[in-house]
Formats: structure tokens, sequence, C-alpha cells
């Protein structure tokens, strides 16, 4: 059982991780302290690395028994593992408050003003939401797990629903609600704001329906 619930945060910031990446690419690379296309990648082996770490002390904790000492050794070994994966989705959630600083310091313009029209900003305050809830989710197990199985906020079921329940159910809801593709994203994770305001600006100006590619690669016939 506690298997399960600690592997509810481990999906949802994935989720994070991945459309945070396509939004700071399609606003602009320049922004970012790493490069966007490696942030999953980062932080989901990061993730993984926590998992393992989990995995360990929960085997442990379970074959432990009646013998007391290896049931600390597990708990304790467990905690680490929830510690180091609140402790790097809160880097990850660093990199969202640069990213915020830096495009308000120098705001992302393209000709026409097209990326002002795509709500990507608007996207931003949703990963923030989302993030955040996350976030007070794996504080509240990392809490829950340092004062045991008999702890007062294990034994006081209130705390779940308010501290895990409710904030994971709204993190997902959010893109259910707000669909990344509806606009907020680019539907390509090679193309960028800038890209698809100058494709535009070709069709405007040349009057196809047929869509310049945004890499050698790629051709995509689309009609607007």
């Amino acid at each position: 059982m506690n298997s399960c619930l600690i592997l509810a945060s481990v999906f949802y910031a994935a989720i994070e991780y991945v459309l945070f990446g396509r939004l700071m690419h399609a606003v602009g690379d320049q922004y970012s302290l790493m490069k966007p296309e490696v942030i999953a990648w980062i932080f989901i082996s990061s993730d993984i690395i926590s998992l393992m770490i989990q995995g360990a002390g929960g085997g442990i904790l379970s074959s432990a028994g009646t013998n007391s000492d290896n049931a600390n050794l597990g708990g304790n070994i467990l905690l680490v593992g929830l510690a180091v994966d609140l402790a790097s989705f809160a880097i990850f959630c660093l990199q969202i408050f640069y990213f915020d600083y830096r495009t308000r310091k120098s705001p992302p313009t393209v000709p026409g003003g097209g990326l002002c029209e795509k709500g990507w900003r608007q996207f931003l305050y949703l990963v923030y939401l989302s993030s955040l809830l996350v976030l007070i989710r794996q504080i509240y197990r990392v809490i829950e797990f340092s004062q045991g199985f008999t702890g007062y906020v294990a034994v006081h079921e209130i705390y779940f629903y308010i501290f895990d329940a409710i904030p994971i159910f709204f993190a997902g809801a959010i893109y259910i609600i707000c669909f990344p593709a509806n606009g907020y994203l680019p539907q390509y994770q090679i193309d960028n704001f800038a890209n698809m305001e100058k494709n535009e600006q070709n069709l405007r100006q040349n009057g196809t329906n047929k869509v310049i590619p945004f890499s050698k690669d790629l051709v995509i016939d689309q009609k607007f």
C-alpha cells in the first residue's frame, strides 16, 4: 500500500518535467539554466534513483518482521529516498522560478506579437500551481514517514486528505481542464513560438496553405 502511495508522485513529477521542458523550448532555450530537452531526463533519472532507494528501504522494512533494528533501518532508508525525491523536485521548482524571472526581466518577442497570443505565460502559471501541489504532497510524505507509522500525522486521516488526496487530484485535473495541446504548447516537440510566427507570416505573404517546414527532416501539411 505504501509503495503505491510513494509511486504516485513520481509519475506526476515526470509530467511536470516534460511539460515545462517543452514550454521552455517553445519560448526560448536562452531562458533556461540547462538545455530544455535534457531537463526531463535529468530529473526523471533523479526520481528513479530516489525510487530505488525507497524500494530498498521498503524491502528491508517489509521483511523486518519483529526485528526492530531492521525495521528502523528500512524506515530510515525509505526516508532518505523520500528526502532525495523532495530535494530534486525543489530544485526543479527553482528552475521554474528562474525561467519566470528571466522572461520577465527580458520578455521574449517575435514580429507580429504572435508569441503573446499563444498564452504561454498562462500555461506557466498552470505548471506553477500543479508543481506546488505536488511539492506539498511530497513534503507531507517526508513528515509522515519521519514520524513513523504510528506518528501523529500517520494516525490522523484528515491530514491524508488535505495534504495528499486533494493536492494530487487537482495537480492532474489542472491539465485535464487546460489540456496542453489546446494552444498552450506547439504541436511538435522541435517547434518553438518564434518559428511558428515566422511560418504564419510566410503563409500570409504567400497566400498558400503549405506550411514551411520547421526542420529539414519535417514537412507538415496543415490547413489554417
